[in-house]
């Protein structure tokens, strides 16, 4: 069953030490790869950093599915696939398209005895300020967070959007198809109406 996240999750600067810790532990990681990921993580743009998960999948130590099921292993979390899973939109577009890709995270329900917590997927689950943006948007108390891929959550929000896109565009292309009617049914109506000479 996944864990239940209130806010006390602390992104210490031992954290990601900790995961390199747990991939190396785990074999999958070697010291030296590890060194380098984090040399890699302290010369990257302060602007654009990139979280230590990110850097070994880039640099081809890890795949992605590893590094999930490490995280998921470190935090005591529950590890999702959402492959081939049709999730609903409504939940899905509880967070704006934004906050969910910067974010790396989607929401994919309810749970709870009494369904009010909300479930979260997350590429990142020790993303405190993320977590924070989800309860901010959704107005949920209590989160429940699995981890996920960050391609298959890419993959799910890029699905749900380009449906409201294509929406959009459907009602754009109904909107002009009633502005033409309604244009050339002034035009007739006006060379019908009576001439009035003075």
């Amino acid at each position: 069953m996944p864990a239940q996240v209130t806010g006390d999750l602390e992104r210490s600067p031992d954290s990601r030490r900790r995961i390199g810790d747990l991939l190396v532990s785990h074999g999958l990681l070697t010291g030296d790869q590890l060194a380098a990921a984090l040399v890699a993580q302290d010369e990257s743009d302060p602007a654009h950093r990139h979280r230590l998960g990110q850097i070994v999948v880039e640099k081809g130590y890890l795949t992605e599915h590893q590094l999930a099921q490490a995280l998921a292993d470190l935090l005591g979390l529950e590890l999702a696939d959402l492959a081939g899973r049709d999730l609903e939109l409504g939940f899905v577009r509880m967070l704006p398209r934004q906050v969910a890709e910067r974010n790396r995270m989607l929401v994919i329900g309810r749970s709870g005895p009494d369904g009010h917590a909300i479930k979260v997927a997350a590429a990142d689950p020790t993303n405190v300020v993320a977590l924070d943006d989800v309860r901010l948007y959704t107005g949920a108390t209590a989160l429940v967070v699995v981890v996920c891929t960050e391609s298959q959550i890419r993959e799910h929000l890029a699905r749900a959007w380009s449906l409201v896109d294509n929406e959009a565009e459907l009602a754009l292309v109904a909107d002009d198809d009633t502005a033409t009617s309604d244009d050339a049914e002034l035009a007739t109506l006006a060379d019908q109406a009576p001439t009035v000479r003075l």
